[in-house]
């Protein structure tokens, strides 16, 4: 895997943005974004603790309490695309890692706790393609398969790891 990110953000940059996050942290923790805006999910297993900030687009990680299935929820309003996010799309974009007629629309930010992980998923096929992910504060490697086999624990495999 090629290492982009330092060459795209700068040191300054990444404060910038974590200092973003952090603030929409603040602000979903005190009820001052939208309804789903901001999620705390229960930690119901050691290493699923993670807080989601989405912008842009409602998406449903699954069946929720109205019984609407996973997915991208089209008449639930969350927050609009952070001035932040659409200023990393740009740099994204200038930097030919997304292409201009694929502007993104949405993101959702995880905000996991230490030693937490995502579990094996399919990215909801409601998403336009192409996705982009950026990571901050640590390195984590991302496996593509359209089956991921579970070896144990948080650990898992499949045929791409990046």
């Amino acid at each position: 895997m090629v290492n982009i990110y330092t060459s795209v953000f700068s040191e300054n940059d990444e404060k910038w943005i974590l200092d973003y996050v952090f603030d929409l942290q603040a602000r979903g923790r005190a009820g001052l974004l939208r309804p789903r805006t901001y999620a705390e999910p229960r930690k119901w297993m050691h290493g699923k603790g993670r807080e989601t900030i989405q912008c842009g687009r409602c998406y449903n990680f699954v069946e929720d309490r109205q019984g609407n299935p996973p997915g991208i929820l089209r008449y639930d309003e969350v927050d609009s695309m952070p001035y932040v996010i659409k200023r990393m799309v740009k740099r994204l974009i200038r930097w030919s890692i997304l292409l201009p007629d694929r502007i993104l629309n949405s993101c959702i930010v995880n905000i996991y706790d230490e030693g937490s992980y995502i579990p094996p998923h399919i990215d909801h096929h409601d998403f336009v393609r192409p996705f982009c992910i950026v990571f901050f504060l640590s390195k984590s490697n991302i496996l593509f398969r359209k089956e991921i086999d579970i070896i144990g624990p948080r650990e898992f495999r499949g045929s791409v790891d990046m």
